[in-house]
């Protein structure tokens, strides 16, 4: 009989079975790379990940029945861990937080999750996702300054902490120095003043408030002065958009499916269709480029864009515009 070598990658296809468990004597000191996305199992405990020092990627997106992930120190080079849609998941063991290789954790849709470790010293950490983890009771002590952390996608409900004694009262954000983009998306925030805590935070740049339920955008967001783009979209309460509200550098608005919206301020690129309640399309600004598209805009005049006052703006203010109108039918 031939003896083989360990592998140094797992793939398993879950449609294959239900339940599995590795050879008892499986040690996988090479093992690399785990992947088995959308299996049955209910626990890793019997997968011994003890003392794989090799493992740098660990795929377990889609494994509805997952409850807990186990002690996870057994893997300090792993680089990227996908829970993803793991929506019986609950716990995920303290250790995580140590894991100072780790450069991407995805915990998006983890609807039941409720513990997510106490403590985080993720220096290599570059993306951290916990949309829609609304059952998560309090966001980990950020013990160490993550500069590699460029992208956030948080829960409105929890409030991120560091310790004092590696931080200045004045600031709980700055360990966090280079972060670019920040996600509230689907937090069913309402409250105008919910961003004044992020007032600090002149890195960002991408900043996602899309499926909530606020009326007026918050002033505060004028304070992040290098935000370049913002999406709205599906924010079905807002109304309007104050034009001192936006900071003088944002480029780029997604305001598709904000059905109450009613006016909008003067911008470069805006995405509206399905603003149902749009009446009015602002003043294009000289020598600037647009790129407009108004796919079921029911309520705009059709004269108000097809005989001259919108097209002849757009012709002399913006030659070289680039749009997309859709006008519905009687």
């Amino acid at each position: 009989m031939v003896k083989l070598q360990e592998p140094a990658e797992i793939t398993l296809n879950p449609e294959c079975f239900r339940n599995m468990s590795l050879p008892p004597n499986f040690q996988g000191n090479r093992l690399v790379v785990f992947s088995m996305p959308r299996s049955h199992m209910k626990q890793l405990d019997g997968f011994k990940f003890k003392h794989l020092p090799n493992l740098t990627s660990m795929d377990l997106r889609g494994c509805q029945f997952l409850e807990k992930i186990p002690d996870l120190s057994g893997i300090p080079n792993i680089e990227y861990l996908n829970l993803r849609d793991c929506t019986r998941l609950v716990e995920v063991d303290d250790s995580v937080g140590f894991l100072d290789k780790l450069v991407v954790l995805d915990l998006v849709g983890c609807f039941n999750l409720t513990r997510f470790a106490t403590t985080l010293r993720l220096k290599s950490l570059k993306e951290l996702d916990l949309g829609y983890c609304k059952r998560l009771e309090s966001f980990p002590e950020i013990e160490v300054e993550m500069e590699s952390l460029r992208r956030l996608d948080y829960c409105e409900n929890l409030t991120i902490t560091v310790n004092s004694q590696v931080s200045s009262s004045n600031s709980e954000l700055q360990l966090l120095p280079n972060l670019f983009a920040f996600s509230l998306k689907g937090c069913n925030l309402s409250k105008s003043d919910f961003l004044l805590p992020l007032d600090c935070w002149s890195t960002l740049t991408e900043l996602d408030l899309s499926g909530n339920n606020f009326v007026s955008l918050p002033r505060c967001i004028s304070k992040f002065v290098n935000l370049r783009k913002l999406d709205l979209s599906d924010c079905k309460s807002l109304l309007e958009i104050p034009e001192q509200v936006l900071p003088r550098r944002v480029e780029f608005v997604l305001l598709d499916n904000c059905t109450s919206l009613e006016k909008i301020p003067k911008l470069s690129w805006v995405l509206l269709d399905n603003c149902t309640s749009l009446q009015k399309i602002p003043e294009i600004s000289p020598g600037v480029e647009l790129e407009l598209t108004l796919t079921n805009c029911v309520r705009l005049h059709g004269y108000d864009i097809t005989e001259n006052i919108f097209l002849n703006q757009v012709s002399v203010s913006s030659p070289r515009s680039y749009f997309h109108i859709y006008l519905p039918g009687d």
